[in-house]
């Protein structure tokens, strides 16, 4: 959430004011960082304490494009070195700044290893029972720490696994896929001599155990290079990610994959296994109805409503979007028809926790070419006015509404 002068307030207190009511949700009131940084919920008559966490973004770049905004006041008493380490993590982002205003140990811990820290503060907001134990955690060695959310013994390799992943940003959804690759036998071990890890492809470690024996891959990912142009190894990874989905899906020996010696092997393989001779069979039936979109559809944005629906898209489309099938079924993502600015294209937008839009995933035309920049900026504004459209929705549901 952007916080602008028009839902938030900066008071002589040092406390932060924050208004809910376009995203449904309450009035809090941030007390300053130097205090605490404890936040309470308004509750007729007054103020009242409260540890839930409602994903108010401190840490935000945009906030930096703006001036005289109440947030930068208020960030102003935080030090730099954890913003800047926050940057890029929405989930549980006030929950972890409260945890390094009162206690130092946690502000050296998400310095020294903020994978850890964010898996910490997440357990913590949906687990009361280990936070009478908190301060005493945050004095244990990582490793105990791990070993603590994991509930089992725990390797050093793990541990050097985590502090490898390349985070730039973390919302719930990257927080769980590390969480399934911490509970997938020998994946840490499997990885131990790549450099980096970029989140994107955890899902695809965890399906395919060959993958870490590329070898082109890992010097790719090591290298600074690759990390400074993200939209380019972004689509490459999911392309990857994909080739993996459609190797599970058509029952096929993920040994091929170490066939691939660069990205255009890579597309070959993964446009091979879409040919309607090797089309993997579905595990789920093609009547069955997704769930509601977060938005009706429009002129221009159709929401693809069935299973059947998703597999004819892929085959009209010359892509493998029906492998995002059991991302829309568990209400990670949904996909749209678009035919825009003359451009026919399909597009994914991945979904915040409580089911509303929540920003673009993906966005392809016949074939994974790219849409020109006008479809791309149609896309942007449709996909605004539609976040609008949610919280107002959500808003009118509300109870005495």
């Amino acid at each position: 959430m952007f916080l602008s002068s028009s839902n938030s307030e900066y008071t002589a207190d040092g406390s932060l004011i924050v208004d809910l009511a376009d995203a449904n949700g309450p009035r809090l009131r941030f007390g300053a960082y130097e205090k605490g940084m404890f936040w309470e919920e308004w509750r007729s008559p007054g103020w009242k304490y409260t540890e839930r966490d409602y994903g108010v973004i401190f840490a935000n770049r945009s906030h930096n494009l703006r001036q005289e905004l109440p947030i930068l006041d208020y960030l102003a008493s935080i030090p730099e070195p954890i913003i800047e380490a926050l940057y890029g993590i929405p989930h549980c982002q006030a929950t972890m700044l409260k945890f390094c205003a009162y206690w130092s140990n946690a502000a050296d811990l998400l310095l020294s290893s903020r994978i850890l820290f964010w898996l910490l503060a997440d357990r913590y907001a949906r687990d009361s029972s280990i936070r009478e134990e908190f301060p005493w955690i945050l004095d244990l060695p990582q490793r105990s720490i791990l070993k603590i959310l994991l509930s089992r013994e725990v390797a050093p390799v793990e541990v050097r696994f985590l502090n490898k992943i390349h985070l730039s940003f973390g919302d719930i959804y990257i927080l769980r896929d590390i969480q399934k690759s911490l509970a997938k036998q020998g994946l840490a071990k499997r990885l131990a001599h790549w450099k980096r890890v970029p989140p994107v492809l955890l899902s695809a470690f965890t399906q395919s155990a060959p993958l870490a024996r590329l070898q082109w891959i890992n010097k790719e990912v090591s290298s600074r290079a690759a990390l400074l142009d993200n939209h380019f190894a972004n689509d490459n990874y999911k392309l990857l990610t994909d080739t993996v989905l459609l190797l599970n899906q058509s029952n096929r020996n993920h040994e091929l994959i170490l066939e691939c010696k660069n990205w255009e092997d890579v597309r070959i393989l993964h446009d091979r296994l879409l040919h309607p001779q090797a089309r993997y069979k579905l595990d789920v039936d093609a009547d069955r109805m997704f769930p509601q979109p977060p938005v009706p559809g429009s002129r221009h944005f159709s929401p693809i409503r069935t299973v059947g629906e998703l597999v004819e898209e892929g085959e009209i489309m010359h892509h493998c979007v029906a492998t995002r099938m059991h991302s829309i079924l568990d209400g990670r993502s949904y996909i749209y028809k678009v035919n825009a600015e003359g451009e026919r294209g399909t597009i994914e937008i991945r979904l915040t926790p409580d089911g509303g839009p929540h920003y673009i995933e993906q966005f392809k035309l016949a074939c994974n070419m790219d849409p020109s920049p006008g479809t791309w900026f149609s896309a942007q504004q449709w996909l605004m006015k539609s976040r609008q459209i949610y919280h107002l929705n959500k808003k009118s549901q509300a109870p005495g509404r």
